[in-house]
């Protein structure tokens, strides 16, 4: 290995390690679950943001066919690292399909489609 090399080398290095060791990269949704009256949410954020906002809508899922029942959208402050939400919503039993989308002004920066049995 050259002499020119080995700085750049270290310091490649170096940059992965910081960027493994400073935890949370990205923001996403992590687990749901749901309590008589209540959805409950965790989003890891990335960074500290006040001008999120979270969109919830929910599908019943009955006979091979999908139909909307709950839709709802909110700000939210977003922290960087772990943090929990609740939107209050009634379900009965059986099988819905919820989608969730986080936003950050004109930017998605989050969305997923879970399936949940209640």
């Amino acid at each position: 290995m050259s002499k020119r090399r080995a700085p750049l080398l270290i310091l490649l290095v170096l940059v992965i390690l910081l960027t493994l060791l400073s935890g949370c990269m990205t923001t996403g949704f992590g687990t749901i679950s749901y309590t008589p009256g209540a959805l409950h949410l965790n989003v890891s954020g990335a960074e500290n943001r006040t001008d999120a906002v979270l969109q919830v809508t929910i599908f019943a899922l009955q006979d091979l066919q999908q139909q909307e029942i709950y839709k709802h959208a909110d700000y939210v402050s977003v922290m960087k690292g772990e943090n929990s939400f609740t939107e209050p919503v009634t379900l009965a039993p059986g099988s819905y399909r919820v989608y969730l989308y986080l936003t950050y002004g004109n930017e998605r920066k989050a969305a997923v489609i879970r399936d949940l049995k209640v």
